[in-house]
C-alpha cells in the first residue's frame, strides 16, 4: 500500500524500497557502559578505541558513532567533512540547529548508488556525540530511515535498560505530518531540500527522552 509520501512526493521520497523497518527492531546490544538496540537480528556491532560502528546484517545499512570535540563554530564539520570521505557527493538538506544540536539528512552517492544519510551532532559539555547513519535507497524508503534510525541510533543511553521503542505507526504518523505540507520536487532530495526542516521537528520526542539519561561513555571499548 502506497504511503502519504509516495503519493506527495512520489519516489524521491519512498526511494525503490524492496523492504521495510520491521517492528521491533532487533535484538538489544549491551556494550561497555552503554546500551541501545540494533537495525535487525544479528546485526554486526564493531566497537573500537574512536568509533561504535553497526551493521544491519542485510547490509541496507551501517552507522558510526563517535565522539569529537564540539565546534561551536561549526557543529557540523564531524559529519560533512566524514561525507566527504564517504559519498561522491553527499547533497544535504538544510539542516535543523540548535544551541545544542545540528541534525540533516542527505542524498549520499556511494560506489554508483543512492543512499539515504542521516547527521547528528550533540553537544554534552566540550564535548561532541556524533551519528552518521547510513541506509541504502533501494532497500528502505525515507521515511523508513527516520523511524530506523529513532529506534536504533537514538535509543543509545549509558542507562541500565534499553529505551523502549517507539510505536511504529505512531512515529510514521508524525513524519507524515511533519511533511504534508512540502512540495514535490524535482531535487533528488525529497521535498527540494526541506525535508530535514518537516520531519525533524516532529521527531524531538526522540531526543528529548534521551535527554533525561546519561549519554554513552567516551570509550567504546
Amino acid at each position: 500500500m502506497k504511503t502519504l509520501f509516495a503519493v506527495t512526493l512520489s519516489m524521491n521520497l519512498c526511494g525503490t524500497s524492496g523492504g521495510q523497518v520491521g517492528s521491533p527492531v532487533g535484538e538489544v546490544y549491551r556494550g561497555n557502559g552503554y546500551v541501545m538496540r540494533l537495525p535487525s537480528v544479528g546485526a554486526k556491532v564493531a566497537p573500537s578505541a574512536d568509533k561504535l560502528s553497526i551493521d544491519a546484517k542485510d547490509f541496507s545499512r551501517f552507522y558510526d558513532i563517535y565522539w569529537t570535540d564540539w565546534n561551536p563554530a561549526d557543529p557540523s564539520v564531524p559529519v560533512t567533512s566524514k561525507a566527504l570521505k564517504e559519498c561522491d557527493p553527499a547533497v544535504w538538506d538544510v539542516p535543523v540547529v540548535t544551541e545544542t544540536t545540528w541534525t540533516a539528512s542527505a542524498l549520499c552517492t556511494r560506489r554508483e548508488r543512492f543512499e539515504w544519510l542521516i547527521g547528528r551532532v550533540e553537544k554534552h559539555g566540550d564535548r561532541a556525540l556524533v551519528f552518521f547513519y547510513v541506509a541504502n535507497r533501494d532497500f528502505l524508503a525515507y521515511e523508513d530511515v527516520w523511524v530506523d534510525f529513532a529506534n536504533t541510533a537514538g535509543s543509545i543511553t549509558a542507562a541500565d535498560d534499553v529505551l523502549p521503542p517507539f510505536d511504529e505507526g505512531e512515529l510514521r504518523k508524525k513524519i507524515r505530518a511533519g511533511a504534508k505540507n512540502v512540495k514535490p520536487s524535482l531535487s533528488p532530495l525529497p521535498g527540494g531540500r526541506v525535508m530535514s526542516g518537516a520531519v525533524i521537528p516532529v521527531l524531538e520526542p526522540v531526543w528529548e527522552r534521551r535527554k533525561t539519561l546519561a549519554p554513552p561513555p567516551q570509550k567504546w571499548l
